[in-house]
């Protein structure tokens, strides 16, 4: 099964990071992917938001990966 997960509806990309059996943890390859997605979507000029979920994750570690992805992205 894909480690990320997209799919598009109107004018909302919805991305799901898909490794429950690793916590969703965060490896060079996973950010490398997350990186070429997000890439792809400055070409689309349909797209207003985009969604980051996570699968089989709770509260404390929404929040570790939240932080994580921000200093990622930023």
């Amino acid at each position: 099964m894909p480690e990320i997960l997209t799919a598009a509806k109107s004018s909302i990309l919805s991305i799901t990071l898909n490794r429950p059996e690793k916590r969703n943890a965060l490896n060079d390859a996973l950010i490398t992917d997350l990186k070429n997605v997000l890439r792809q979507t400055d070409e689309d000029e349909t797209l207003r938001a985009i969604v980051i979920r996570w699968i089989g994750m709770g509260k404390f570690l929404k929040e570790t990966m939240r932080s994580v992805l921000l200093a990622i992205l930023l």
